[in-house]
């Protein structure tokens, strides 16, 4: 009788140890290469988010301070009178550069028919420090404030409008202000001062710093040049505009038999301190105005 067959298939305990060695080495080198093509996914997003934040920022920055505007007053005007303005500033927050600015501007969007606004607001830009998404520290964020009116002469603001976050995790803001005509780059903008009084900057420089994801700081910079001039309070009508006399005129035919306009008697009444005695500008004073 045969014994049993003693030489059976299989593999050695080595070669064991070698396919698993080499598998080890198959697996890590698939690893490797998937992590870094993540890491650079992730980089990629992270600098495309940088450059898209930047974009819509300084865009809608941009586009503001473009429409914004400025009413002379004369010079010896009172500075309740003054209630359109211009101004920027430099500051610190944590040891970042965190600018600030406030203007008035014709940039609102009126969203209701039936809203109590115009096209005219007021907007303010400063920097604040927020805590991050996961609660575990704090970072700069640039917050945006629209009041939706103008406040007449003498008048404040009867709210505070919701602060928005713009951007978050920023490096810095900054600003800078080109003098008129073509004048010299300021850090410091004040249409109240008597050498800017009343007065818009020629331009205006922006810079936004953002990590673009690898821990590189990058400033994205543009400029935008305000395009509505000064308007004067006591310029001459343009066409379509209402006007309010305040002088007689001779052979005024609309006068009565008592010699009174009632025209000239109704036209200041109602108005703000200021405005009854001037041209009424498009979109400034009189009755469809919501300053």
């Amino acid at each position: 009788m045969r014994g049993a067959p003693t030489d059976r298939g299989g593999f050695t305990l080595i070669e064991v140890m070698i396919a698993i060695v080499i598998t080890s080495i198959v697996l890590g080198m698939v690893y490797s290469s998937f992590q870094a093509v993540m890491d650079t996914r992730e980089r990629v997003s992270a600098s495309t988010n940088s450059n898209m934040t930047a974009r819509l920022v300084l865009s809608r920055l941009s586009r503001e301070i473009e429409s914004a505007y400025i009413v002379q007053r004369p010079e010896n005007a009172p500075p309740e009178s003054r209630y359109t303005f211009f101004d920027g500033s430099e500051d610190t927050v944590d040891g970042h550069p965190a600018a600030k600015l406030s203007f008035t501007t014709f940039a609102h969007t009126k969203r209701a028919l039936d809203a109590d606004e115009s096209d005219q607001s007021v907007i303010a830009y400063e920097c604040e420090m927020r805590p991050t998404d996961n609660g575990e520290g704090q970072q700069l964020a640039l917050i945006r404030r629209e009041w939706r009116r103008v406040a007449p002469p003498g008048e404040t603001q009867f709210y505070d409008p919701v602060p928005v976050s713009l951007a978050e995790g920023i490096e810095g803001f900054k600003l800078r202000f080109m003098e008129p005509e073509g004048g010299d780059w300021t850090e410091l903008w004040n249409s109240e001062d008597i050498r800017t009084l009343d007065a818009l900057p020629s331009a205006v420089e922006i810079t936004l710093s953002l990590d673009d994801g690898r821990g590189i700081v990058r400033d994205y910079v543009t400029v935008a040049s305000p395009r509505i001039e000064p308007i004067t309070r006591n310029a001459p009508p343009q066409e379509g505009e209402t006007v309010i006399e305040d002088d007689e005129s001779e052979g005024d035919a609309s006068e009565d038999e008592s010699g009174k306009n009632p025209q000239k008697e109704s036209a200041g009444k109602g108005a703000p301190p200021g405005r009854g005695a001037n041209p009424v500008l498009p979109g400034i004073g009189g009755a469809d105005a919501k300053p």
